[in-house]
């Protein structure tokens, strides 16, 4: 019985030299999303892990060789969002046997260059932000945000005139009529005693006196 197809020995090689080309593809494009270029590195977001404790929220955000000056930590109460930005550079090793290091980099691994990262806190959350802090160890950055007590519910005594106590209430009017009062008291100097105050009684009688003499 004839063979329904015709073996070729050359389908079999050229089927393992496009398996070879695509095998060596993939691998181009992995290396060269891993060596990223030392001038333009990729931006990122560093990962975080996010704690909700009853008294304040905690973010630690893993920053490995930034330095504590190249980061920003930003509390946007409008929207309740926590922005961390900076930027991590490139440590280069020392020149060896008088070779320029910094142009051997092959691979280039390491998160560097511009992050950002956003951390939105729940609806109705309140901060105090005058409480807040940020600490750098290690290539941890931890941030504090204290969360702001709870108004409590209180109650308002609704008060009448009739729940004002008499007295109380004849000492207010008392008050308010000598404040209405006009002025009728004479001010005279401090250091004024009763004998130097003229008697104006006194002084007409004198005048009244003189004049009959004289006439």
């Amino acid at each position: 019985m004839p063979a329904l197809y015709s073996y070729s020995p050359v389908w079999p090689f050229a089927d393992a030299f496009a398996d070879d080309l695509a095998a060596r593809a993939q691998n181009k494009r992995r290396m060269q999303k891993r060596a990223r270029p030392q001038d333009e590195p990729a931006p990122f977001a560093p990962l975080v892990d996010i704690y909700d404790l009853e008294s304040a929220y905690v973010i630690q955000a893993s920053l490995p060789g930034a330095a504590a000056s190249a980061i920003n930590v930003d509390y946007d109460a409008k929207i309740g969002t926590l922005i961390i930005t900076g930027e991590i550079k490139r440590t280069t090793v020392a020149d060896v046997h008088g070779e320029p290091a910094s142009k051997a980099l092959k691979v280039g691994e390491r998160q560097i260059g511009k992050f950002e990262r956003r951390v939105k806190l729940p609806d109705g959350v309140k901060i105090q932000q005058d409480r807040m802090t940020a600490k750098y160890n290690n290539g941890v950055l931890e941030i504090a945000l204290p969360k702001a007590p709870e108004p409590q519910r209180r109650s308002i005594v609704v008060e009448t005139e009739d729940d004002v106590p008499a007295n109380a209430k004849n000492a207010t009017d008392e008050q308010s009529a000598a404040a209405s009062a006009p002025e009728q008291a004479q001010v005279r100097p401090s250091n004024a005693t009763l004998e130097d105050v003229p008697d104006d009684s006194d002084s007409a009688s004198v005048k009244s006196f003189d004049s009959e003499m004289s006439s």
